[in-house]
Formats: C-alpha cells, structure tokens, sequence
C-alpha cells in the first residue's frame, strides 16, 4: 500500500508519520517542494501517480490549494481513497467526485474518546445550552517560523482562526444538529496575524439546541479548548487539553479521564477511513455545511445582525 501526502507542512509530516506507524511496510510519497523530507518527495502530482501505485492520498497543503490539488487528481483520472485537511474549502459544487472510491474530509476531533463518550452519554436527554471555547496563541503554534510565514496568518493563503478551529464547528454539528441561524462579532481584533481573522464570539440555533454559544481565537495563553453542555439532568464539562470529562447532576460530580497520545485521533482517523465500512470520517457535503457556516458566520459579522442559515 502506497499513501502520498501533497504538502509538506507540519500537517502533512503528522499524516506521514501516523501512516508509516500505522504499517511500518507501507510507503509513503510527498508533493512538495520542499527538499529537506524523511520521503520520496515528487514535484507533481503527476510524477508521483506515474512512478508509485498510489492507492490513498492526503491532501494537506495550504487551503487555499485544496480544490487544484482535488482537481489534478481529478485530470489525472486517480480512483483510489482521498482525504482532504480541514476545512475542506473546494469552492463551487460542480466538481465530480464520483471518480474516487471514497473521500472525506479530515475532521480528526471526532475521533477523540472524550469527544464520543460526551456524545454517546448525552444519549436522550435534553439538552438546553452548549458553549465551547478554543483558544491558543499562534506564536505558539508552529515555534520554528515566524507568525508572518505561517499560512495562518495570510488570508489569500486560507488562514484565519475561524478555518483553522473550524474542528468546533464540525463536531458542534456533528453532536448537536447544523446551525440554522447565527449572530457573530469578531475578524482581525488584536493584529496578531497579517491579514487573516484571528478572534470571534458566535451565538447560533442548531437543529436540535436553542443555544449555543462558542469562542475562537489566536490568542489565549496558555491555551484552552471545552465544551460545556447543560441538559435538563446534568452538566457535562469535557476539557480537550486536559483530557478529562466531568459530570455533575446536584452536589454529585464525576470526572473521568481520557488522556491520549497527540496522534491518536489521526490513527483512527485513517484506520477509518481505509477500512471496509468507514463511517464516522466527515464526509465532503458535511464539510460543504461548514465551508458555508464559515461564510455566513463573516456575513453576520459584516451586517451585524442574526443570519438564518
């Protein structure tokens, strides 16, 4: 089995990585341009498909890039299994996709166990306010480059805090039901980035919540990610970076601990995604749901008012 990563970011050597630990036999194969990878590393596309029986492709240059790539891929008449980065950001819907045997877009925190035991406890109850916070400071995320180098920080090169933690807006619809209205403040606040958003407060319905609130930014120090989640029985509080859920119900609370390995949700991720009956990867019409939130969440921002979705 041969996998190719196109980019050769940080993100795409964490593919690379969990693939070759996944099945040290296996090989792995680059797009980049770059010259310094621990892989095979191609130009193009093209030269890649000629030269190696790809079977699996990780699209994981910057997102800006996202639909040429899917669409070389597309021209090159390759049939495998495709998963694309996050957000999927493919533009126009006219693109066939019917060509490959399966694609999905790479939404990993829904592979988190904390993430899936909170979804799986919430079960029937009712469930009446939901907030959820990510926050981390981008000079922290990527310690070897400079904050103006980073895709992140370019507009023109798809970053923004709202693309980039657009996890929380999977797995906000993925629990809870697709937003069906919203009301957001926030873009460029603190000119921590060179163009791209970087804060943003947003208050949404979905299908099956009334309210929901969630924060997203380049900013926070140390860093925090949650969810918090008021049902008509219980509070449930599920801390991402501390890995630990808490339940209370009255005086009573229980806490219950799900520390995992940073590659984890990658693992499964792929291991779902290559299996015989994959089912919980987002598919790309999901992911189309939320490349649209995204731009109804700035479209709010602009008129000040509640968008209905």
């Amino acid at each position: 089995m041969t996998s190719l990563v196109v980019g050769g970011g940080s993100i795409g050597q964490r593919h690379a990585r969990v693939l070759s630990e996944i099945d040290p036999r296996a090989t792995v194969v680059f797009v980049s341009n770059r010259t310094d990878l621990d892989y095979p590393t191609h130009l193009t596309i093209d030269d890649a498909l000629e030269q190696h029986n790809i079977d699996y492709v990780v699209v994981a240059n910057e997102t800006a890039r996202h639909r040429r790539t899917i669409d070389a891929l597309v021209s090159a008449d390759y049939r495998g299994v495709a998963l694309i980065e996050k957000p999927a950001a493919l533009g126009s819907d006219d693109l066939d996709l019917t060509k490959f045997s399966r694609i999905g877009v790479a939404y990993n925190l829904r592979f988190h166990p904390l993430l899936q035991e909170l979804k799986t406890r919430l079960g029937d109850e009712k469930i009446l306010t939901v907030e959820a916070y990510a926050g981390q400071a981008l000079d922290t995320w990527r310690s070897d480059r400079p904050v103006s180098e980073q895709y992140s920080a370019h507009q023109s090169r798809g970053g923004g805090v709202l693309r980039d933690l657009s996890h929380e807006l999977d797995y906000l619809t993925w629990m809870f039901g697709r937003a069906v209205g919203v009301f957001a403040l926030g873009g460029r606040i603190a000119g921590v980035t060179v163009d791209s958003d970087d804060s943003w407060s947003v208050v949404a319905r979905t299908e099956h919540v009334p309210q929901v609130a969630f924060q997203l930014n380049y900013l926070d120090r140390p860093g925090s990610r949650f969810i918090r989640v008021v049902t008509d029985k219980n509070t449930f509080h599920a801390d991402v970076l501390a890995g630990t859920l808490s339940v209370s119900s009255g005086s009573d609370t229980q806490v219950e601990s799900f520390l995992i390995d940073r590659d984890e949700t990658y693992r499964l991720m792929h291991l779902d995604m290559r299996g015989e009956s994959p089912a919980s990867v987002a598919t790309v019409a999901g992911a189309r749901d939320i490349d649209s939130l995204i731009v109804t969440i700035g479209q709010s921002a602009t008129e000040g008012r509640w968008v209905t979705t």
